[in-house]
């Protein structure tokens, strides 16, 4: 019998018994072999359940019965296998309620930065296995993408300012599971944006100008010089002035930016313009950003391909030779790369396998032929080829491509001709009396190599009647003058 695990207890009968007795008017009666606490049989054999059954605790149950008259009992009890059919009964729940994210400002649109995970009490494929997730809130800059092991991960749709964007996002997702069922309460996943030192310290002008009297006492105040930072973090916007080449003329405070004379000046000497660049700089907090400790291609997408990566260094290097020939055109992998903190970020190298000239050309023609037409027939036909073609030679190149174009020669040029295809061509009338055979051989190459072997073609030429008696002397008084 197949039941539904949804089916409630003594609700209708899941199924009915039958027995023969052989008494005449006997009256059957059903009850299970061995007390239980699935099913009940009444009188007319019809089987109730007696509680709910839970697919996910047991699919299946095998209850033993026996049968009476009233008197006698069944030598041999009958049985009652019951199949528990699953239903999509348990919703989706997250394996934690929150999920906390953190990602530096600037991160390239795609960044992986927080994983999400859901499981389902449900034990069949069809209705246990997580299908997909949602972000329940539109509009905000993030997107999730659905793992095929059933998990998630929320990644950024944009590049995104500490300094003008908001700097603290709450996302609610939700799980379906296959069977269509969404999580009953949502995950929360709070993400923090991080800041980052990505704003350099600016002065309040290009150039300041400042002047001094000669004789001045040393540590005298010259100036009072002000950068600032659109950093928003106290790490990144503490200002710090340095003299770049003062040449001993000023001394500058690290922090506020009052510049004092380091000596006393003598207009005598010292009364030229001097020029003193002055740069600023702001502290960070001691976090490194930008440097990567570590890559690896995703293990999933690469199984066969000829690479192997440099964790540390991020190089990508061959594990044997490429054939463009044998399909190795180009390849697509993905590349993850994590900090020395806990952000991930996935790139694509996109790699195109340029084609070499690798492979020999070679014939597929036998090397020698003879081939015989009459003379000072032009233009003519041989059965099967064009008018005026004498061959058809034929030469294969493994090469893809460009590199793969064959170029057919010939030993000379006088009489014939072959052209791309490798078809040979006479270019005048032949005369046997002038000469009854040629000789002609075809060499072929691709730009690169050129086959070993070549086609030697022997053209007979047939001699036809195409010239009338002349006599050769005449007699005196014979010849009509």
């Amino acid at each position: 019998m197949n039941v539904s695990e949804s089916l409630t207890a003594l609700s209708f009968p899941i199924g009915q018994v039958y027995a023969q007795d052989s008494d005449n008017g006997a009256i059957c009666l059903f009850s299970t072999f061995i007390p239980n606490d699935i099913i009940t049989v009444d009188s007319m054999g019809y089987v109730f359940l007696t509680r709910s059954l839970d697919y996910e605790q047991d699919s299946q149950y095998d209850v033993a019965i026996r049968v009476s008259d009233g008197e006698l009992e069944s030598v041999h009890p009958g049985q009652i296998i019951i199949n528990v059919i699953d239903e999509n009964d348990h919703n989706p729940v997250f394996t934690q309620p929150v999920f906390h994210g953190r990602f530096p400002e600037n991160s390239s649109p795609g960044t992986l930065f927080i994983d999400v995970l859901a499981s389902d009490m449900d034990t069949s494929p069809m209705n246990g296995n997580i299908d997909r997730y949602e972000i329940q809130e539109a509009g905000l800059p993030f997107y999730i993408q659905n793992i095929p092991d059933g998990s998630a991960i929320i990644s950024n749709s944009r590049s995104m300012d500490y300094e003008t964007n908001r700097r603290d996002y709450v996302l609610h997702v939700h799980a379906f599971d296959s069977g269509g069922l969404r999580s009953l309460f949502p995950a929360q996943v709070i993400i923090t944006l991080q800041d980052v030192d990505d704003c350099g310290p600016r002065f309040s002008r290009a150039e300041y100008h400042a002047s001094v009297k000669e004789n001045n006492p040393i540590s005298v105040f010259v100036i009072s010089l002000l950068a600032s930072d659109c950093d928003i973090s106290v790490p990144f916007r503490g200002i710090q002035y340095k003299v770049a080449n003062g040449q001993g003329l000023v001394h500058i405070d690290p922090t506020s930016g009052q510049v004092t004379a380091a000596k006393s000046y003598d207009f005598e000497s010292d009364q030229s313009t001097t020029i003193i660049e002055v740069q600023a700089f702001d502290r960070d907090g001691g976090e490194i950003y930008g440097v990567v400790s570590k890559y690896w291609m995703l293990p999933n997408r690469i199984n066969g391909l000829p690479f192997r990566l440099n964790s540390s260094s991020g190089e990508l290097f061959l594990t044997r030779a490429l054939d463009y020939e044998n399909g190795d055109t180009g390849f697509d992998i993905t590349v993850v790369a994590i900090d020395g903190g806990s952000y991930l970020a996935t790139a694509t190298v996109s790699i195109s396998i340029l084609n070499e000239n690798d492979e020999e050309p070679y014939f597929l023609t036998e090397e020698e032929h003879n081939i015989s037409i009459p003379e000072e027939t032009f233009p003519f036909s041989i059965h099967g080829l064009p008018d005026n073609v004498l061959f058809h030679v034929k030469a294969y190149d493994s090469d893809l491509l460009e590199d793969g174009y064959l170029y057919y020669n010939l030993s000379t040029y006088e009489i014939f001709s072959i052209d791309s295809s490798g078809y040979l061509y006479l270019t005048v009338p032949l005369d046997y009396e002038e000469k009854d055979q040629h000789q002609v051989t075809v060499s072929v190459g691709d730009g690169v190599f050129v086959a070993r072997t070549t086609i030697s073609i022997q053209v007979l030429v047939g001699n036809i009647n195409d010239h009338p008696p002349v006599f050769h002397s005449c007699l005196d008084g014979c010849c009509e003058t």
